[in-house]
């Protein structure tokens, strides 16, 4: 079966051009365009198809055959997605008004026939039906550990089965997800990330569906891009509930380099599925509508957060320190139940207003301050009278809290707030006496870490690259000059186990000419009053183009300090064509080891033998049955796969078979290590992520296949990894 309608709509328009060159006269009348008609009429629904045709296993593949009558199985549909910008990837998704259904065809550049909102009908009989790593979808056969599964489709045998009908005829009508759709048009379904669908009936109907989520932001928004360089990136998107969601960018996209939008805002896309967990798929940069509002640098006032109260919304609002709620108060609906003035009684709240002077209840926000939080540490009027009046920036949810307008969900780190005149710090008294950070706990600034910003409108913030969390800073899309400071928690120095220090950097240069990052002994956590004194590290270099691998800094000595000391980066650039990015991990002050030195475990029970060595390494269990962490260490085991996922449980794959798998999913960055040769699950095996260079070309089974299955002894990190034990940073790598 060939159609030739999807060629009549761009001979229609050369005609129509033709004629407008040659006419002399206004009024003239230009032939119409002819839309294309189908001749196929749909005879199921595409529910119906992905009903009938259900298998609970993640992969299978089957080839579809007739209905119940006879008939070829025929579906329609409107196009809804779009590959223009790259991120979506040889794909097709088509939504009907039960549906949707999604296409894997080895073709790119299917926005030029296949436009946004165009309906199309498809013959599916003869088509291959099934799941890849469980999104059910229509495509060619393939194959996962000798289990078959949908891969790309011919692009010749998707075009014979396919005629397009009528103009492209795209919409934003929005409809609640579990609403009725309509059958006429295109729509969007306004769907909650913290209710998406969990039973085969609810996956079948929200799988490949175009919706959106209001009221929701970007962790790392105004700072980190779409996708880093040199691979496939996934972002998080959050909401005011705590509701988060996986955003997944191509390193091949068209907006690749663009800055995540900053604040609060709405966020379209086509809602994916891999191997059990929800994730969304942009089209385009355009997909993400948002405003300033509600960023830290454009903060709601109180009167705008409390006209928002439980929409949804949540963000940075800006006010006064106006009071705080008395004790034993159960609902808030008098102005008798707050202490207006700096005598609190309770040390967990505070009470904000657009004016210092405003003791109106009715005008004022509830800010709850989390138990053991900075911020309850250093704005609680009890502990801090002088907090009283002062204006106050703070994030949060809007929503209703003790029976009137909360400000809540904040998490108390230094990140989320800023107090006129406080610069936060460690409690009197409350000084560290060693630091061993690898910013892994989250994608906050760590708790007792300040940053400060003295030039420029860009901070510190942490992003999280093929499980790796670390401390980044850059001026990409800011206003020069830059001085943007990370600095540790207070530090006792007379009380440092080992007057030591070391830390870790790679670089993007970017090209950038003034970007530098320098390393400072500070006296107070404040750069603009401290006595600064400069460290000489050996810091990262820029490569020509993209990131440098990881650099110790050496062993720095403190030994020159005694008392309260501070150690802080400062990232700082002139204007320039472009800005470099500078990185900083694995802090180690008072030590010259990470936690546990050279014994992952301690005296773990579990542990079974090895002593981190080359001549005696650790084996995998070793490494499960780790609480610590360690540098340098030595492991031995079989490698049994990869990870393409976002976690170990969800992506692990047990296989060097790289059918359907791309560069973006997997390019040599890690591998799956196991006591034996034979493992296929990820309680008995470990993840293991491999350093740019001749480690990769051994370990990463794109690049040697025949690396599978063998033996080998490698050298690297002992720490979390892909959310559990593993190792990391691994350099060396003996095959026995």
């Amino acid at each position: 079966m060939k159609s030739f309608s999807k060629f009549i709509l761009p001979a229609a328009i050369t005609l129509c051009a033709g004629a407008a060159l040659t006419s002399c006269q206004n009024d003239f009348d230009q032939p119409p365009l002819d839309a294309p008609v189908a001749t196929m009429k749909p005879n199921t629904t595409i529910a119906e198809l992905k009903a009938a045709h259900w298998q609970n296993d993640y992969n299978y593949y089957e080839t579809l055959g007739k209905t119940a009558s006879g008939e070829d199985i025929i579906i329609h549909g409107r196009v809804i997605s779009s590959d223009a910008t790259g991120n979506i990837y040889k794909k097709l998704v088509i939504q009907d008004e039960t549906a949707a259904l999604s296409f894997s065809i080895n073709q790119t550049a299917l926005n030029n026939t296949y436009r946004v909102g165009q309906e199309i009908v498809v013959n599916l009989t003869d088509l291959g039906f099934g799941k890849y790593a469980g999104l059910q979808q229509i495509g060619g056969y393939g194959e996962y550990n000798g289990t078959p599964q949908v891969t790309f489709m011919d692009y010749a045998i998707f075009s014979d089965h396919t005629e397009l009908n009528g103009f492209p005829q795209p919409s934003d009508y929005i409809i609640k997800q579990g609403a009725e759709a309509p059958a006429d048009k295109m729509y969007i379904i306004e769907a909650d990330m913290n209710n998406l669908p969990t039973t085969p009936e609810g996956i079948q109907q929200m799988q490949s569906q175009l919706v959106e989520f209001k009221n929701v932001s970007f962790e790392g928004g105004g700072s980190l891009p779409f996708s880093e360089s040199d691979a496939s990136t996934t972002r998080t998107l959050k909401d005011a509930n705590g509701g988060s969601l996986a955003v997944r960018n191509s390193n091949y996209s068209s907006f690749r380099a663009e800055i995540l939008p900053e604040g609060v805002g709405t966020v379209r896309g086509i809602l994916s599925y891999f191997n059990g967990t929800w994730q969304l798929e942009l089209r385009s940069a355009q997909d993400c509508i948002f405003s300033s509002k509600g960023s830290a640098a454009d903060p709601y006032t109180v009167a705008e957060a409390i006209e928002n109260q439980n929409a949804g919304v949540s963000g940075w609002v800006s006010g006064y320190i106006v009071g705080s709620v008395k004790a034993n108060v159960g609902d808030i609906d008098s102005n008798d139940k707050i202490i207006w003035s700096a005598d609190a009684e309770m040390d967990n709240t505070l009470v904000i207003a657009s004016e210092a002077a405003c003791r109106d209840y009715t005008k004022c926000l509830i800010l709850t301050l989390p138990q053991g939080s900075s911020l309850r540490t250093n704005g609680n009027l009890i502990d801090n009278p002088g907090n009283f009046g002062k204006k106050i920036d703070v994030t949060g949810a809007f929503e209703t809290y003790m029976g009137t307008y909360g400000l809540i969900n904040n998490s108390g780190a230094v990140s989320e707030y800023k107090i006129e005149g406080l610069t936060p710090d460690v409690p009197s008294g409350e000084t560290v006496t060693s630091i061993d950070e690898t910013f892994n706990a989250s994608t906050s600034i760590p708790a007792g870490w300040t940053t400060k910003t003295v030039q420029g409108n860009k901070d510190w913030y942490i992003p999280t690259f093929n499980g790796n969390n670390y401390a980044a800073m850059t001026g990409y899309k800011g206003t020069a000059p830059f001085e943007s400071w990370l600095i540790t928690p207070a530090i006792d120095a007379s009380k440092l186990a080992e007057k030591v220090m070391s830390f870790e950097t790679q670089v993007n240069g970017y090209g950038s000419t003034t970007s530098k990052l320098e390393v400072y002994v500070m006296t107070s956590a404040d750069p603009t009053t401290a006595k600064l004194t400069k460290l000489n590290p050996t810091l990262a270099e820029a490569p020509a183009s993209g990131y440098s691998s990881w650099t110790n800094s050496g062993s720095l000595s403190l030994a020159a300090y005694s008392g309260t000391i501070y150690i802080g980066f400062c990232y700082s650039a002139t204007t320039d064509a472009n800005y470099a990015t500078w990185c900083v991990d694995n802090v180690l002050v008072g030590k010259t080891s990470s936690s546990g030195g050279d014994n992952p475990g301690g005296n773990d029970p579990g542990q079974t033998g090895g002593a981190g060595s080359e001549e005696s390494p650790y084996t995998v269990a070793d490494i499960i049955a780790s609480s610590t962490d360690a540098t340098g260490v030595w492991v031995e085991g079989y490698v049994v796969g990869y990870i393409t996922g976002m976690t170990y449980a969800t992506g692990a794959t047990f296989s060097n078979d790289m059918t359907g798998v791309t560069t973006e999913s997997y390019n040599n960055t890690n591998c799956i290590l196991a006591a034996s040769a034979d493992v296929t699950s990820t309680a008995a095996s470990i993840p293991v992520g491999i350093k740019a260079g001749a480690t990769r070309d051994i370990l990463g089974l794109r690049n040697n296949p025949a690396i599978y299955l063998k033996k080998v002894k490698i050298k690297g990190d002992l720490t979390r990894y892909f959310g559990t034990r593993g190792l990391k940073n691994v350099t060396e790598c003996i095959e026995l």
